[in-house]
């Protein structure tokens, strides 16, 4: 094969001037090296790509032959005049990579031989700008070592410089010794002899800063022994030396100082004159002249030096502001002796009680003897009251007199069981029922408790039956609150008030069903007036009752305000006082939403009641999603019981998710969609309501029902000729994902099975394919065909056997085919064993 390629190639030389297979050669190894460039650009290796791509260019003529330009058009198409274009891209990339490599390498030379200036880091930064440009060309080893080496050097001229700033700061405040220790740090990190002169300066100052500090040491230890002149003396001298921060802080404090004890000798004197109002204006510029220098000081001697001013003249709030934050045996001297000039006697004796001197008792007992006095005087101008029928002022007095000398049986048992019922009783004597609403609701909104409910309830109670023309308003806004009433029904003081009731032995139990039935009446009563209002009522006691009994029969804590059991219509009436109510559970955080009256009339029965109570707008809050889900289930169960499971598609489908993960909802909803399949009739809408029952649930019983119908659709199709038997099979297979075993698909796709094997059976015979006939025999898993086809060879050998149309070696070969296929039928036994093969 050599020989005639190189006589081809000298032959192609001698006509043409080209050698015909060196240039396709040439071409293939053109090829090889346009990979391998390639290659390398990927990975940003432009220098050895651009020299591979010289040396390439290099092996083809600049003006080559016509056939030379044909080979190469056939082999490389345009591949040679796009390299040379990119060649001199590539160099010219090369090249700018390199003027960027050089410039850095500049700016780091710059930076490293002058590390102490400022601009040193930003041309360091710049360096490495560029060096990732150049990065971003060309991939090179020395180019990466050159980044990482220019990492560390960054990193040290910011440590270098940081330092640097550090110690010229501390210099310019002439803090000499701490600069020279950190700048011999930065010297550590970059040595660099520019560093030496400032070394040398900072080393020449620190004597003199040594001798200022030993200077300001002893201005302070004189300060400490009360010398103040001395040490402002001696700070002034040193800072004609040595002008530091630290010595004219001390300077100004020490000024400040002895001007304070001049103001405090000033305030003392003005005090002995009397003069107490300048005295107490100098006392506080000293407190603010303290608290100035330093704001910890103790200035304690100066608020109780204030305070004692304030008690003289009599303006005991601001004592009390002085000596707020005070714990001495003077403080609480000087607040008992405000509380006693107030006849605040408790507090009075409270606070000295704390004083440890024992002095304090002498002043105890005579603090005993006014407190026996005012007590006495207090409860006479009571009695004169009462006997003047001045309540209201009695009761101000009594609550007074509790106030300032604690509890008092006698007291307290005539506030509760004289001076407030008869107060009551004449507030509800001079009210109409109209403004007596009006004033128990707001006293019911100013203070919340069981008294003020009961208030308003019996104020609503009396206004909705003793006028006719009562609001059906007032009528919802009464059942709302007596029921919430009937929940504290064993917290109610005012049972006790009754005289005609056992209030030792009262059986609540039958109290609250007589109170219950008492709001029946009256709803039968209002009916006659508003009969469709009357329905509103009902919704309203409907869900009362449901909660109240709830409460009640699971023992659940209650939503409890100022100890007080909150039922649902209160809570809607005034929701902006029960804000932070906790439920034990959803139902009755449900029960509490704004689909509380859809959900009792769910859980009491009325379906189409619910239904129409439910909120138009979708559920937003934890409890209106539950509440929704709850109406949504109920709805659709009552459509499905009613048989008519298209009016439920919607309710039910809203809440897919809820009843998959709900047995008791999944089971109720899978029995009822049973019965209602026993009520349609109609093929299709068997169809359409095996779909939805499926979607819905999932559960075997509508595995079973879509398969069934499905599986029969299909089977119409099928007998119609609508669809073919690949496709009936792949649609059977489908329904298998539905329901794996179900009879009736496995069944029928085992019929169309059948079938195709029939008809290939029938084709394989038509066509005289004895093998095609025998393979697809044997290979087949359906016994009929396996059968059929065993028969038919056995027939035809017996048959040939008959007529002696075929000799022994035919019959012995249908035998052995009939054999392979049906090797263990019964019924051909007897064949085998006339032709002597063994089965």
């Amino acid at each position: 094969m050599n020989i005639i390629t190189q006589f081809v190639d000298r032959l192609t030389q001698f006509i043409f001037g080209v050698q015909v297979f060196r240039l396709i050669e040439k071409c293939r190894q053109t090829n090889k090296f346009l990979q391998d460039i390639d290659y390398l650009v990927r990975r940003k290796k432009i220098v050895q790509a651009t020299r591979l791509a010289k040396s390439t260019l290099s092996i083809w003529e600049s003006s080559p032959s016509g056939l030379e330009k044909w080979i190469r058009n056939q082999f490389l198409g345009n591949k040679l005049e796009l390299l040379s274009t990119w060649h001199q891209q590539w160099q010219q990339d090369i090249n700018r990579a390199k003027e960027l490599i050089r410039s850095a390498d500049q700016l780091v030379e710059i930076a490293k031989n002058n590390p102490c200036d400022q601009q040193s880091l930003p041309n360091l930064n710049k360096a490495q700008s560029l060096y990732q440009q150049a990065e971003q060309i060309v991939y090179d080893e020395t180019l990466e070592r050159s980044i990482n080496n220019l990492n560390n050097t960054i990193q040290k001229h910011e440590q270098f410089q940081e330092k640097l700033i550090n110690a010229e700061q501390l210099a310019s405040q002439l803090y000499f010794k701490k600069a020279l220790v950190i700048i011999n740090e930065a010297k550590a990190i970059i040595p660099t002899s520019q560093l030496d002169a400032r070394i040398s300066d900072y080393n020449a100052s620190i004597e003199r800063e040594e001798k200022y500090e030993n200077n300001l040491k002893k201005a302070r230890l004189l300060a400490t022994n009360n010398q103040l002149e001395a040490s402002v003396e001696l700070c002034k001298n040193s800072l004609l030396e040595f002008r530091r921060s630290d010595g004219k802080n001390l300077l100004q404090k020490l000024t400040k100082i002895i001007d304070v004890q001049a103001k405090v000798r000033q305030a003392i004197t003005l005090e002995k004159k009397n003069n107490f109002e300048e005295a107490k204006i100098v006392y506080s510029a000293v407190v603010e002249d303290v608290l100035s220098i330093d704001q910890s000081f103790n200035i304690s001697n100066i608020q109780l030096k204030l305070a004692t001013i304030y008690v003289k003249t009599q303006k005991y709030q601001e004592a009390f502001l002085c000596l707020a934050q005070l714990n001495c045996d003077t403080s609480a001297y000087l607040k008992g002796f405000i509380y006693a000039s107030l006849k605040e006697w408790q507090q009075a004796s409270r606070e000295w009680r704390k004083i440890q001197n024992p002095e304090i008792k002498e002043q105890l007992n005579i603090l005993k003897d006014l407190i026996k006095r005012d007590r006495l005087i207090s409860i006479q101008d009571i009695e004169v009251d009462l006997k003047n029928l001045e309540h209201q002022s009695a009761l101000n007095k009594s609550q007074l007199f509790l106030q300032k000398f604690g509890s008092d049986s006698i007291v307290e048992r005539n506030m509760a069981q004289h001076i407030e019922p008869w107060l009551i009783a004449e507030h509800w004597n001079k009210k109409g029922s109209k403004e007596l609403i009006d004033l128990s609701e707001k006293e019911w909104l100013e203070n919340p408790s069981i008294t003020t409910l009961h208030n308003l309830t019996i104020a609503l109670h009396e206004q909705i039956t003793q006028n006719d023309e009562a609001d059906l308003s007032l009528f919802a806004k009464f059942i709302c609150l007596w029921f919430t009433l009937l929940a504290n029904l064993e917290h109610n003081p005012k049972l006790h008030d009754i005289v005609w009731m056992d209030t030792e032995n009262i059986n609540f139990e039958t109290l609250q069903s007589k109170l219950v039935k008492l709001v029946d009446d009256l709803i039968e009563k209002f009916k006659q007036k508003d009969p469709i209002g009357v329905e509103g009522l009902k919704d309203g006691l409907r869900l009362e009752l449901m909660v109240l009994n709830t409460l009640q029969e699971t023992n659940l804590r209650g939503m409890k305000f100022n100890q007080l059991t909150i039922l649902p219509g209160c809570y809607y009436q005034y929701s902006h006082l029960f804000s932070n109510l906790n439920f034990p559970n959803e139902q009755l955080s449900a029960l509490y939403s704004d689909w509380g009256f859809a959900v009792a009339a769910c859980l009491d029965n009325h379906i189409l009641r619910a239904i129409h109570l439910k909120p138009i707008y979708p559920p937003q809050s934890p409890a209106e999603i539950y509440s929704s889900n709850f109406v949504n289930y109920h709805e659709g169960r009552y459509h499905l019981q009613q048989f008519d499971w298209r009016r439920s598609i919607k309710s039910l489908n809203n809440i897919k998710s809820c009843i998959q993960s709900n047995s008791e909802w999944r089971e109720n909803i899978d029995q009822l969609c049973s019965a209602q399949r026993r009520k349609i009739d109609d093929f299709s809408e068997h169809l359409e309501f095996a779909e939805f029952w499926y979607d819905l649930l999932q559960s075997q019983n509508s595995r079973s029902y879509l398969a069934e119908y499905k599986a029969e659709a299909i089977r119409q199709q099928w007998a119609k000729d609508k669809i073919s038997n690949d496709s009936a099979l792949e649609n059977f297979n489908q329904l298998k994902k539905i329901d794996p075993h179900n009879p009736v698909v496995l069944e029928l796709c085992q019929k169309v099975k059948d079938y195709q094997d029939a008809q290939k059976f029938d084709k394989l015979i038509k066509a005289g394919n004895v093998e095609g006939l025998v393979n697809f025999a044997k290979n087949s898993s359906n016994p009929k065909i396996r059968f059929a086809a065993a028969e038919l060879f056995i027939d035809i050998a017996i048959k040939g056997a008959e007529n002696r149309s075929m000799d022994a070696d035919g019959i012995r070969q249908l035998g052995k085919w009939a054999y392979e296929i049906a090797p263990h039928e019964p019924a051909f036994r007897e064949f085998y064993r006339a032709l002597r093969i063994p089965y």
